[in-house]
């Protein structure tokens, strides 16, 4: 435990930062005292005779404000407008070293993580400029709105995916002959895919989703934005069908045709929509009494 701490104390270091009160406490140099926490670098140009000063001399002695025209003959420009919109505060009377990353000052691991996710971490790929109520608009149960974001995330296990993820286990897709099966195999190359869209009747528009598009996540929104609500609709569920036929094959052995995985997808739609009528039906009565 005190050595996963440890490992991650550069974390707290990088969003901490000093609440200034006497100044007393602070270096000068090396030290986050500066707006958003930044520093002035122990290696600039006259930074030797500033060295075992503490922020408390650069404080008027006349009140709790920057003494402006020291801080000007010490300091370059730049490091002087930097030090002149650093905010010195009366009710703060002591010095702090604070967290900057939650309103209190007071440490978190929430945001300790979200400082790992959002500023350590690369997930640039994630940020897409796509409406995500594309998808949570869906009229079809929660479980494919569900498996549209896991794919549109790419964190769908498929056995590509799981390999790279360092899981010892086959690559080749377990419906057809291919040495690889990620989402785009099995989604729009894989044969029994394609008969499964065509038995669907919705092949040509998936495929020129396929086309129009680079990835699968694109193409998941090519086709909420383009196509008619009930093709929407027909497409989720037979995603979600297709996912469930994979999973049923290299789990349980499970052998289907092409027309099971569709009658599944058509299946659920029938009884989600079932499930839904009787509160529509007794909103209409009452709005009819």
């Amino acid at each position: 435990m005190w050595q996963s701490i440890l490992r991650a104390r550069f974390i707290v270091r990088g969003d901490a930062r000093w609440s200034i009160g006497s100044g007393a406490s602070i270096p000068i140099l090396d030290a986050p005292w500066l707006l958003n926490g930044g520093i002035i670098n122990g290696s600039i140009a006259g930074g030797f005779y500033v060295r075992d000063f503490k922020v408390q001399s650069l404080i008027s002695e006349q009140g709790k404000r920057w003494n402006a025209p020291l801080v000007r003959h010490v300091f370059s420009s730049d490091i002087t407008d930097t030090i002149l919109q650093t905010p010195l505060y009366e009710q703060v009377h002591h010095d702090r070293f604070i967290w900057k990353a939650e309103r209190n000052g007071c440490y978190s691991v929430r945001s300790a993580y979200r400082l790992c996710v959002e500023e350590l971490v690369d997930v640039s790929h994630h940020h897409r400029p796509s409406n995500w109520n594309d998808i949570w608009r869906l009229k079809v149960p929660p479980k494919v709105k569900n498996l549209l974001w896991r794919m549109y995330r790419g964190c769908l296990p498929t056995r590509l995916r799981l390999q790279d993820k360092g899981v010892s286990c086959p690559t080749n897709c377990s419906s057809c002959d291919s040495d690889y099966e990620d989402l785009n195999h099995l989604l729009f190359e894989c044969p029994f895919s394609i008969q499964v869209w065509n038995d669907a009747g919705v092949w040509n528009d998936v495929q020129k989703a396929a086309i129009y598009t680079d990835t699968v996540a694109n193409s998941i929104f090519y086709i909420l934005q383009n196509l008619s609500k009930d093709i929407q609709q027909r497409i989720a569920a037979i995603c979600w069908s297709l996912w469930k036929h994979q999973n049923l094959k290299i789990w349980e052995n499970v052998i289907e045709s092409s027309a099971q995985v569709v009658d599944r997808a058509r299946q659920l739609i029938d009884d989600w929509q079932d499930a839904n009528l009787p509160s529509q039906d007794a909103h209409m009565q009452q709005s009819a009494q």
